[in-house]
């Protein structure tokens, strides 16, 4: 059976501030570099492919066997980097597989951003053809996301990162990014980042779309926990959305992480919520037995909103049985299928009701 296509997300772009260094720039000289700086950067060794595990620790402490082994060293208490690259990365420099640039440089060459830079942390990959600088600020807050997700969700919804690091791929421009999804996706035009469920990788612009862009760390955080998500099921699982009564289940729970992280006073979700509140108050909702009953090619911007609604009362930490029975759904749909009426059963109410109780807490 094919895989389907990646999950459709009709919001919005995620945005990060600043101008890009976008077109191919020279590499700097070498002659100027201290006799411990190589000319001559080794190529990065290639590793091993996100295959589920079964067993051990649900967040290693390195995916893709040992750091160390491979001549390997950390540095920012982020990234791992050759050993022989470290003299040129502590002068700034970085290798693109051909000589050495500035961490402020794009490649020297005009490349793919999946042909650029490698960014290696614990988790993840991250490839990038925009200077390594921006590439970095994607790295750490995808990193700390793997660790927040698997921290607070790992064990509930039975969460175990795969054997080898999870790709992201960093696009400098908002060209290649848009061209990248029509290969994909009907109508990419909005979007920010997504995961393509065929290759499990996320892909993110760092140029905003021009239209309704969300900060881009909400935008990276939805898609990220898709990724997660789907790379912790077994393989004959993996690639595939819940289905129909639950596809909303799968965009409501990422939405929801779209807030994790957040300082105080820095609420991700409170956007969203505004934007529900005011639709809300001006009769523009949709009912909860209708949103279930949405497909995937249906699911518009406005769920969005809503859902984080709905599952700011599904999650409440101060209910923590009705907590713990969404979770547990969410728990088995990543393994098999669930019966429409599962939510119902767990929380003893009828959709009606689980409606009425919901709708209480919008103006809250």
């Amino acid at each position: 059976m094919l895989p389907i296509p990646p999950v459709r997300r009709a919001f919005l772009a995620a945005a990060v501030a600043g101008a890009l260094l976008v077109g191919g720039c020279e590499g700097l000289p070498t002659d100027g570099l201290a006799p411990d700086v190589q000319t001559q950067p080794a190529p990065l060794q290639i590793d091993r492919p996100p295959l589920p595990r079964h067993d051990g620790p649900r967040l290693p402490a390195f995916s893709g066997g040992d750091p160390a082994a491979r001549d390997w060293m950390k540095v920012d208490d982020l990234l791992w980097i050759e050993r022989r690259d470290e003299a040129a990365y502590r002068k700034g420099l970085v290798t693109d597989g051909v000589s050495y640039v500035s961490v402020d440089a794009a490649p020297t060459r005009s490349v793919s951003a999946e042909a650029g830079f490698r960014l290696r942390t614990d988790h993840l990959a991250v490839y990038t053809n925009a200077s390594w600088r921006r590439a970095l600020q994607v790295a750490r807050e995808a990193e700390l996301h793997v660790t927040r997700l698997v921290r607070d969700y790992g064990e509930p919804l039975d969460l175990r990162l795969p054997q080898g690091p999870m790709k992201v791929i960093v696009t400098a421009t908002r060209k290649e990014f848009v061209r990248t999804l029509r290969g994909l996706v009907h109508d990419p035009v909005g979007w920010g980042a997504f995961y393509d469920a065929r290759s499990g990788n996320v892909y993110v612009s760092l140029e905003p779309a021009k239209q309704g862009p969300l900060p881009w760390r909400a935008d990276l955080r939805h898609e990220m926990t898709h990724q997660i998500l789907d790379l912790s099921r077994p393989l004959a699982r993996r690639a595939r959305p819940f289905a129909t009564p639950w596809f909303w289940l799968w965009e409501a729970f990422s939405v929801w992480s779209e807030g994790l992280g957040d300082l105080p006073g820095d609420d991700t979700l409170s956007a969203r919520l505004g934007r529900f509140r005011r639709k809300y108050a001006w009769g523009e909702w949709t009912p909860l037995a209708s949103l279930f009953a949405l497909e995937q090619e249906s699911f518009a911007g406005q769920h969005y909103d809503q859902t984080a609604s709905l599952m700011r009362f599904l999650l409440d930490e101060g209910q923590p049985a009705r907590r713990n029975a969404v979770l547990n759904i969410i728990r088995r749909l990543l393994s098999g299928p669930v019966p429409s009426d599962a939510l119902a059963r767990a929380l003893g109410m009828t959709t009606a009701e689980i409606e009425t109780a919901w709708r209480e807490t919008v103006q809250r």
